[in-house]
């Protein structure tokens, strides 16, 4: 991935599979969090990246952050199809 990110550096999806392996490993969280920012910018509005890019704010402390994309999410499902919440 960091090869095809020098050939295209605005290239989402790979944006966002180096960030989740970053993630994944645990070796780079802060690093993560920017690709998937980047990948975020250009993609607007992509489960894929909306869900790295959420878990890269979890990973680096901003839950708050991660909770608001999370929320974002649940915007893209239909109202007759999104998750019932029970109190």
């Amino acid at each position: 991935y960091e090869s095809a990110l020098q050939l295209d550096p605005n290239q989402p999806v790979v944006l966002n599979n180096l960030a989740w392996l970053l993630l994944k490993a645990n070796t780079n969280p802060q690093r993560a969090l920017e690709l998937a920012q980047r990948a975020k910018r250009i993609t607007r509005q992509s489960a894929e990246v909306d869900g790295t890019l959420a878990q890269a704010f979890a990973a680096t402390g901003l839950h708050r952050n991660a909770l608001a994309i999370y929320e974002e999410m649940l915007s893209y499902v239909p109202p007759a199809e999104r998750p019932r919440i029970q109190q």
